[in-house]
């Protein structure tokens, strides 16, 4: 079977088949120019709420606010979280669910919005607060204690509630 020369890319005394030149072009091209993907926001999705709770001296629970979630428990989902958004309301958050409790770290990557970061344990208890993230940061933001829950809201909803390492989170589905 023979081959048309035209099928064929000569480079030096080795011959490369134009289709491998073809998508050596396509990788070499994503890689050069990272911002040519697709960066259409991705759009809130409301999976349920969320309130943030105080326990009074008398045992009570006092509701402090309350959000809607969307939440984050698949791999890429969590990956992706609020990454490309350019804006929140303050009664939105979202809601990382992880398999286990224990350390976790997030970053704001590609996340344009600041955020207090909130870390909660397997007793729905607020465990540490990072408050006010710095925007496309990728410098880690670690929960300092074990926890198994990840809330993230608009950066200034903690302080503006009242919202502390000690009180609780409830949800709530759809």
């Amino acid at each position: 079977m023979r081959r048309s020369v035209n099928s064929w890319v000569f480079v030096g005394q080795n011959r490369l088949p134009s289709s491998f030149i073809t998508i050596f072009m396509v990788v070499a091209a994503v890689a050069v120019f990272p911002g040519c993907k697709n960066d259409k926001e991705p759009q809130f999705r409301q999976d349920g709420s969320l309130d943030f709770l105080r326990k009074e001296a008398s045992g009570t629970m006092t509701t402090l606010s309350s959000i809607t979630i969307e939440v984050a428990d698949e791999p890429t989902e969590m990956s992706q979280g609020l990454k490309y958004r350019s804006s929140m309301r303050d009664d939105q958050g979202m809601l990382f669910i992880f398999p286990l409790e224990g350390p976790q770290s997030f970053w704001m990557q590609d996340t344009k919005v600041s955020l207090d970061i909130l870390y909660v344990n397997n007793a729905l208890l607020i465990v540490h607060i990072a408050e006010k993230t710095v925007p496309f940061s990728e410098a880690p933001v670690p929960s300092l204690k074990p926890a198994r829950y990840v809330v993230e809201v608009v950066a200034g909803y903690c302080a503006e509630r009242g919202i502390r390492v000690g009180d609780y989170i409830q949800t709530r589905p759809n």
